[in-house]
């Protein structure tokens, strides 16, 4: 009789510890799949980072502001005979 429940003991153990197994491959792979999820999603971030910077270095040249300067605020560079030089 003892010998029939040890087994049975052992034969509900292993029968636990493979679903513990199946149950561990199971959140293992779903986390991975996260995870290269999450990567994907980082490196599109980093790209439109990247373009983002591109723009705002674009939007913020010499050239763009003075032109925008002129267009809107009618802004313009002076001229040589709108200067004047003072002397100590």
């Amino acid at each position: 009789m003892n010998l029939l429940l040890l087994k049975l003991l052992l034969l509900s153990l292993i029968c636990i510890t493979a679903l513990a197994c199946v149950s561990v491959a199971y959140e293992s792979r779903a986390l991975a799949t996260e995870l290269m999820r999450l990567k994907l999603a980082e490196q599109d971030l980093t790209t439109r980072w990247g373009q983002l910077l591109l723009e705002e270095s674009a939007l913020g040249s010499l050239p763009r502001v003075e032109a925008e300067s002129g267009r809107l605020a009618s802004m313009r560079a002076p001229q040589s005979s709108d200067l004047v030089v003072l002397h100590p």
